[in-house]
């Protein structure tokens, strides 16, 4: 049976005037009050380091596909700034031409 508050509330108040306040909480919270029901057994623990093994393998999963996931990125990014870079490229050259085009053609006004 777990202990009630009450009851440790007096164990608290016996044990203070004996080993002093400090000492008295240490004991305290050093017992363990709990039912034995809520203790772990040895199949309790086999089946946390079961889940444990098993998290572990579905971490090293993750891991490998957010490195996969990593390396397309880098891939598609460097196509992406490939296909602006050409982009950028033909802009200034439009505007290369365009310019010259301008300019022949105000030469060509002011030479009439």
């Amino acid at each position: 049976m777990a202990i009630t508050g009450a009851q440790r509330s007096r164990l608290y108040l016996g044990l203070e005037p004996a080993v002093g306040r400090e000492n008295a909480e240490v004991i305290l919270n050093s017992l363990n009050f709990s039912d034995v029901e809520q203790v772990a057994s040895q199949a309790d623990m086999s089946a946390v380091k079961t889940d444990v093994a098993t998290l572990k393998t579905d971490v090293a999963t993750l891991k490998t596909d957010v490195a996969t996931l990593k390396t397309d990125m880098d891939f598609r990014f460097s196509l992406m700034m490939e296909t602006l870079d050409k982009k950028f490229l033909n802009i200034k050259i439009w505007f290369l031409v365009t310019g010259a085009g301008i300019a022949l053609a105000v030469v060509n006004l002011y030479k009439r």
